[in-house]
């Protein structure tokens, strides 16, 4: 990550190196890298429609050159910073989900006056690597600096403004943390044969993706039980199968845990997106009218959620998908019967617990 530190333009050359307390009163200074031995702290200079509107808050929209701030956090008082954020700032709701599974659009349909959702900071996929596990015994320095950025990313533009957070796909390891500081939160994930035809479907850049995402939750020990010669002799699609099953399996465990934690599936929200945006209005603690929700349901899919500019076409969508799974329905069964049989650290059963919208209500999951 020190790469992108060099990145950024600076805010001045001649003035002196900022402090924490400075940047942390204005969420327009957002933090965007930290270094490999969690010295440095980069802030770059966004806008609020940059905050409201970018589906990726990383280098496909924050990469060019723009103001920066580096702050030292060696010389400052970081368990002091913690405190005020936290007095001065609710814990912020989150959505963590599968990829693949509408979340990009939910969001977006969540983003409305009072309310700031932030989609994928890339601030929180850098510290994945390095996250320690909540509540470490003396609060070592790991720890407090999650605990700074967390604090530092949820941050509201104004006053009463509710903020939710929509990490990557891969901030599993910091769904134990959220859920500590009494955030609230939506799983959201698909269904694993959609999962599998979204991977295909993209065709080599999916099935790197979905390698990447192995080899992070395999770095992280959740698939620990897969030695690395196996891994190598997976193919593709079963390395995405094996992915999707270890997120779904965090996302269970969480679930029946109960507590401030719902889930929906992604067929639900598209079966029936006016009762699953009221009840996620409702489940993060926002005022909205059920005719709102109506309103903004069907809106919900007119655009595509990963570049806005694009129009929604469903029918093509969905005539590409069917040819997909035409063309790989021989890969697509044996994965699945592959994948059945496998189990990473639990039994896993869907639809998955505490249900956002009751299954009477929504579309069949």
């Amino acid at each position: 990550m020190d790469s992108l530190l060099s990145r950024a333009k600076p805010m001045d050359s001649h003035a002196a190196a900022p402090s924490l307390i400075q940047l942390e009163r204005d969420p327009l200074w957002f933090p965007n890298a930290i270094s490999h031995d969690l010295a440095r702290l980069q802030f770059v200079r966004v806008t609020e429609a940059e905050l409201v509107e970018c589906p990726f808050l990383d280098h496909r929209h924050l990469g060019s050159t723009r103001p920066e701030a580096v702050v030292d956090l060696t010389t400052q008082d970081l368990p002091a910073a913690v405190q005020r954020l936290r007095a001065a700032n609710r814990p912020a709701g989150f959505i963590f989900h599968s990829a693949f599974c509408r979340s990009t659009a939910l969001a977006s349909a969540l983003q409305t006056t009072g309310t700031l959702v932030l989609k994928e900071p890339d601030i929180l996929r850098q510290c994945i690597a390095w996250l320690p596990p909540v509540n470490v015994a003396g609060g070592c320095r790991e720890d407090l600096v999650a605990e700074l950025i967390l604090c530092l990313v949820q941050r509201p533009l104004r006053a009463a403004e509710r903020v939710i957070i929509k990490p990557t796909n891969l901030a599993g390891p910091w769904l134990e943390r959220v859920r500590a500081r009494g955030s609230h939160v939506l799983l959201v994930y698909s269904g694993l044969r959609d999962f599998l035809i979204s991977i295909l479907d993209r065709g080599e850049p999916g099935r790197l993706f979905a390698r990447q995402t192995y080899a992070m939750l395999a770095a992280r020990g959740g698939l620990s039980r897969i030695s690395q010669d196996r891994g190598m002799l997976l193919t593709d699609i079963q390395v995405a199968a094996l992915a999707w099953r270890q997120q779904l399996e965090l996302f269970a465990e969480a679930a029946e845990h109960g507590g401030e934690i719902r889930t929906l599936a992604s067929d639900d929200f598209a079966g029936a997106p006016a009762d699953a945006l009221q009840a996620a209005f409702r489940f993060f603690d926002i005022d909205r009218p059920a005719g709102a929700c109506a309103t903004i349901a069907t809106h919900a899919f007119d655009r595509n959620a990963k570049r806005p500019a694009e129009a929604f076409d469903r029918l093509a969508r969905e005539r590409e998908r069917a040819k997909t799974e035409a063309d790989y329905s021989g890969s697509l069964e044996a994965t699945l019967t592959w994948i059945s049989a496998q189990r990473i650290a639990r039994d896993l059963r869907l639809p998955l617990a505490n249900a956002l919208v009751p299954q009477e209500q929504g579309a069949a999951g």
